[in-house]
């Protein structure tokens, strides 16, 4: 069971944009899942080892969007 202070924080491997909101694109090889999420913290000076990795099978794009839909604003010109 994790407590309320726990690391939450899971590697990914950064793949692009969203297409439809703006957001990145993650991919966790742990669970085989791509993600959409805008609270990413990138490490630069690190890099991937491929060799211990499956082969990458992605998901769609739209499966796990975590942003809510916002109503269009009206302007006034």
């Amino acid at each position: 069971m994790r407590d309320k202070l726990d690391k939450k924080a899971e590697a990914g491997i950064f793949i692009g944009y969203s297409s439809i909101s703006k957001a990145y694109r993650i991919y966790f090889p742990e669970n085989n899942k791509v993600i959409v999420s805008r609270d990413v913290k990138f490490f630069e000076s690190e890099s991937w080892s491929w060799e211990n990795d499956k082969k990458l099978e992605f998901q769609e794009e739209n499966a796990n969007i975590d942003d809510e839909p916002c109503r269009p604003s009206i302007l006034s010109l």
